[in-house]
């Protein structure tokens, strides 16, 4: 196992954890490819499991393009799959590296993909759909975005605009929701990025 040198807190929530350095492969914060299945914002049609320590969803490993395809065997030959001898769900879970290596992966990407977000909504209130008062902060973007995946929380507010949602939950696409959830869950908990900087709950906070 390589040494630890970053941490997301995310206390009382799913995600507790520290984070491989060196484990990111590769550098996908810088490019990625878009993949149509992952970035469809309605997964109900898939089998979309979320898999090991960090409950990953089959769609976010695959748009990372960790994984090929849906399915416990979908995993082909990516160089993800290939550099940690990865064939099923099970060789994914039986390896811890790997789930190490796919999580690093995912927080660098997200450090790119969501900065935009971060910039222009962070600190903002909006009633939700289920009418809840949510405050947008960087460690609801990505609590959201490690459950929907980035594009669907990219998406969400590229059709919302951090406006309130209330009475629009049986429109709203199931990801849209679950973005929306993981956003009130999150939204009191500090985060710490990949270098290890402690950040503010939202944008304008003192602590």
């Amino acid at each position: 196992m390589s040494c630890y040198s970053a941490r997301i807190i995310l206390v009382g929530a799913l995600l507790v954890g520290v984070i491989a350095s060196g484990a990111v492969y590769p550098a996908y914060a810088a490019k990625r490819k878009a993949v149509d299945a992952a970035n469809d914002p309605d997964q109900s049609r898939f089998d979309d499991p979320s898999l090991g320590r960090y409950m990953l969803r089959s769609s976010v490993l695959i748009g990372l393009e960790l994984k090929r395809g849906w399915g416990s065997d979908g995993w082909g030959r990516t160089d993800f799959a290939k550099a940690f001898h990865l064939s099923s769900d099970d060789d994914f879970l039986n390896n811890e590296d790997a789930q190490e290596g796919a999580f690093s992966t995912l927080l660098a990407f997200q450090e790119v993909a969501l900065a935009p977000l971060i910039q222009r909504y962070a600190g903002r209130t909006f009633v939700s759909s289920a009418g809840v008062s949510i405050k947008i902060t960087e460690a609801g973007l990505v609590g959201a975005a490690q459950r929907a995946g980035s594009a669907a929380v990219i998406a969400y507010f590229q059709t919302y605009e951090g406006r309130d949602t209330r009475g629009l939950a049986d429109a709203m696409p199931s990801r849209f929701q679950q973005v929306e959830r993981r956003l009130a869950g999150f939204q009191n908990i500090p985060y710490t990025d990949l270098n290890g900087t402690k950040k503010p709950s939202a944008k304008g906070d003192k602590k």
